[in-house]
């Protein structure tokens, strides 16, 4: 796999995720609406139907809050992946691309050069 399609992956993962999160939020939000629609149509109180909404709204901020945390964790992951990726076709890099030691650690420049070199070595294999 190379670069841009380990990002693609990503990319796809996340968004399958977050359309996941969206349905399940929709679907509550429908279950919702049903049960108010029906609680009013027995007559139910206000107080009754004021308790079915801050109930609805607990579990659609539980809900929300478990989908935006898997989506983070997700992503947590995907960094550490990419990071491994990025640092394995580092490892596999003729020493021709990378850096001279004495640079290495010297601060911001010498990783940029790194990564340039990397990602033209890609593009060229």
């Amino acid at each position: 796999m190379d670069l841009v399609q380990l990002e693609h992956s990503f990319a796809v993962a996340v968004e399958t995720e977050i359309t996941e999160r969206k349905r399940a939020l929709n679907d509550l939000q429908k279950i919702n609406l049903e049960e108010t629609a029906a609680l009013i149509a027995k007559g139910g109180s206000d107080e009754a139907v004021s308790e079915l909404q801050r109930r609805f709204h607990s579990d659609y901020e539980i809900l929300k809050t478990q989908w935006d945390s898997r989506i983070s964790e997700l992503k947590e992951l995907q960094r550490r992946n990419y990071r491994s990726f990025v640092m394995s076709v580092e490892e596999q890099l003729p020493q021709s691309l990378s850096p001279p030691a004495a640079t290495v650690g010297r601060g911001v420049a010498p990783r940029f050069q790194l990564i340039a070199n990397l990602f033209t070595y890609l593009y060229r294999h």
